[in-house]
């Protein structure tokens, strides 16, 4: 979500005008240039633009491309800055993922215990409180605020009814397999903000 608002500003930046190209690192056309472009060009509008440049999102890359080359090939200090934080982030996301590994594996065992429809040793509540402990390790690593950790807390742990043990054993795998996914996400994310400074 961060990488799209940021790319999204980007465009939003380079179709603004003039000024807004100085920033990207796009020379201003000269008065005089434009007005010679517009006695000669016959083209149609976009036929100068190459086709990859025409989707937002290429346009975005390839204005980052360009500033990080401007200086022979030298990475800025911002792009070496935001490399050194992705790579920060993809670090605690691999070390949050090694502290809760043991907890992942008890979860998905007592899920596949319940799945063949074997009893299971712990009790709805001692269930329910693990997921609600593997809920707040989750908050507690990456800094969620309040807000997002009760929706978070209203989705995993509220119950209708009361849910048996297997119930809530299948929940807090279906939780783990959640948190499996957004990980996946984030660590993209922090690879493709690590690489773009290459």
């Amino acid at each position: 979500m961060r990488k799209i608002s940021m790319l999204m500003g980007l465009v939003a930046a380079a179709l603004a005008g003039p000024a807004a190209g100085q920033v990207l690192g796009a020379p201003t056309p000269t008065p005089a240039a434009e007005n010679a472009r517009a006695r000669i060009d016959t083209r149609s509008i976009g036929d100068d633009i190459p086709m990859q440049a025409r989707d937002p999102r290429t346009l975005a890359e390839n204005k980052l491309a360009e500033r990080g080359n401007g200086r022979n090939g030298e990475v800025s200090v911002a792009q070496s800055a935001r490399a050194r934080q992705a790579l920060a982030y993809r670090d605690a996301l691999d070390s949050y993922v090694g502290a809760s590994s043991q907890r992942r594996i008890e979860a998905l065992g007592d899920a596949e215990a319940a799945q063949a429809g074997k009893a299971l040793a712990q009790s709805p509540k001692a269930l329910r409180n693990a997921l609600e402990k593997d809920l707040a390790a989750w908050g507690k690593a990456f800094g969620f605020d309040k807000a997002t950790m009760a929706d978070q807390r209203a989705q995993w742990l509220s119950e209708a009814m009361p849910l048996s043990a297997s119930d809530w054993a299948r929940r807090r795998a279906d939780w783990f397999a959640a948190r499996d996914a957004w990980i996946a996400e984030q660590r993209a994310w922090a690879d493709e903000q690590a690489a773009a400074t290459d």
